[in-house]
């Protein structure tokens, strides 16, 4: 907790979108500075192996369960109504995760199957962020046991880049323009071919 006249600002640790994220809640203002877990403009890219899809899924229902008024996110205009939104984060995700499960029991079994079927018509740009997303998906499943890695661990499999990579993956493509900012991301974003070729099941 950190005081001053008249304010004071609570660290709320947040982990999930990186395993050391922060927010920050003001008060009796009632803002909360969510970061990078909470945006205005678009999900939250959950990026192994520090990005924890099962942590982000949790921060989001301590978030929810909090009493903000306005949330200030890093990217994206404030965001009023704020437990409604997160509420809503958080169903996407499950929806998300309902998707990963039924696409693995039609069949499918690697990450690019899944990315092609679930994310179908999506931005040839946005494909990695989508990958590693569906990769912290398979991991949280493969860890409740509901999903099963054919012959071997995702947890041991290899991934350059990282969160901050994909978040500028994302701002490259709002933009709309080519930039070196998203040639040297694209490089960063990409799966490793064992994890790309890792193949899973549904339990």
């Amino acid at each position: 907790m950190i005081a001053g006249p008249g304010w004071q600002i609570e660290v709320v640790h947040t982990p999930g979108h990186t395993s050391n994220h922060l927010c920050y809640a003001l008060e009796p203002q009632g803002i909360l500075f969510s970061g990078d877990h909470v945006m205005g403009w678009s999900t939250t890219v959950v990026t192994p192996p520090d990005g924890d899809m099962h942590a982000y899924m949790a921060s989001l229902q301590r978030l929810a369960a909090r009493g903000e008024r306005t949330y200030w996110p890093t990217h994206g205009p404030a965001i009023d109504s704020p437990q409604a939104y997160v509420r809503a984060l958080h169903t996407h995700r499950v929806e998300r995760e309902a998707m990963v499960l039924a696409a693995l029991k039609s069949g499918l079994s690697s990450i690019p199957e899944l990315v092609g079927h679930i994310y179908q018509g999506l931005d040839p740009r946005l494909v990695r962020p989508a990958q590693r997303t569906t990769w912290a998906h398979l991991r949280k499943l493969t860890a409740e046991g509901r999903v099963m890695a054919q012959g071997t661990n995702p947890n041991d499999l290899d991934a350059a880049g990282g969160a901050h990579s994909a978040s500028a993956a994302d701002s490259a493509a709002a933009t709309g323009a080519p930039s070196r900012i998203e040639a040297d991301t694209r490089a960063v974003m990409d799966l490793s071919a064992a994890t790309l070729g890792a193949r899973y099941q549904a339990v």
